[in-house]
């Protein structure tokens, strides 16, 4: 999977490498992958590397770019217009979810809730939401 994420970044010329280059495609592909997907620390990828931490943060930029022009060609947008079947074809749900474009994962609104019924609707920092 990393090879062929290389071929097909450097085919498109995305990920050049010239001749004075230290760091060569497949290594800065590496150190993005141990950043993004491992959630390792640009310094400890100074150590595995042994690169300057301005090379790290430099090549993980370019291949973050890289990928970015290369999204339209990767990913497909979902089509917003289906509605889950569970929710289309039960009246309980269809009247206040018929409109709704997608989940809001992760995000928590703020919200106002009787004060017996609080500790429900309490976030894992507090907050009522």
């Amino acid at each position: 999977m990393l090879y062929a994420l290389v071929d097909a970044l450097t085919s498109r010329g995305l990920l050049p490498h010239n001749q004075t280059s230290r760091v060569i495609p497949i290594e800065e592909v590496a150190l993005f992958m141990q950043i993004v997907g491992m959630h390792k620390r640009q310094r400890d990828n100074m150590e595995r590397f042994q690169h300057s931490l301005e090379t790290i943060n430099r090549r993980f930029h370019l291949v973050l770019s890289a990928l970015c022009a290369m999204a339209p060609e990767l990913l497909t947008l979902s089509n917003f217009t289906d509605i889950h079947p569970k929710v289309a074809n039960n009246p309980d749900f269809y009247p206040y979810f018929k409109d709704c474009v997608g989940a809001m994962d992760g995000t928590l609104v703020p919200a106002w809730v009787p004060r017996v019924d609080q500790n429900r609707y309490r976030s894992r920092k507090g907050r009522l939401a």
